[in-house]
This record gives structure tokens, C-alpha cells and sequence, in this order.
């Protein structure tokens, strides 16, 4: 996603509303789609040393609204949790994480 189709989509939206989006961890060994509802406390793009624009998002605590996640292996094969997190560093994410605009794929 492009901060231009970041920016438009938010435009519709109040600060702090929930809103679905779906978005990509890539790792050297695989990536990780995850779909869930997240909401946007603050909605400025920002950019970090390297160039990347990102944004920080907090999950939700709804029991009824889980994350759901899919692994892919690098060839790009599905495969299980246990299998990716063998191979892969485990984050957990307790409340807040910033996610980069390049890896969101889907917005609203």
C-alpha cells in the first residue's frame, strides 16, 4: 500500500476507530499473513532512517475478533504454525506494533 492509498482510506475513518486490515511479515524463511481489526490512535505516516514509511496500530482485546494468521514456507507453500515458528524469531504483540505501508495489503 502506498501512503497516498493509506492516507485516502483513512480520510474516511475517525481516530480510533476499529477497522479490518490485512497485512504481511516477510522473513527470510517464509512470511506470514495475518487478517484481523485494529485501530489507529494516530494516523500520520511516519517515516524512519532507512525511508520506510509505517504506521502504529493497536489490536484489539475482543476475544471474538482473533487474528487470523496463514504461514507460507519461502517457496511460498503453506504450512503449519509450528513449522514457521521453528525457523522464524516469535514476536508477541501485547498492545501496540508498527507496521510498514509496503506491507499492508488490505485496508478497511
Amino acid at each position: 500500500m502506498t501512503r497516498k492509498e493509506f492516507e485516502s482510506i483513512m480520510a474516511t475513518y475517525k481516530k480510533g476507530t476499529y477497522i479490518s486490515m490485512m497485512w504481511e511479515t516477510i522473513t527470510n524463511n517464509g512470511r506470514k499473513v495475518s487478517k484481523g481489526v485494529v485501530r489507529f490512535t494516530n494516523i500520520e505516516v511516519k517515516t524512519n532512517k532507512q525511508g520506510d514509511d509505517y504506521v502504529v496500530a493497536r489490536i484489539t482485546k475482543n476475544n471474538k475478533q482473533i487474528t487470523h494468521v496463514t504461514y507460507f514456507n519461502a517457496q511460498g507453500e503453506e504450512i503449519e504454525k509450528g513449522e514457521y515458528e521453528a525457523n522464524n524469531k516469535n514476536y508477541n504483540i501485547t498492545d501496540f506494533f508498527a507496521k510498514h505501508l509496503e506491507n499492508i495489503i488490505q485496508l478497511g
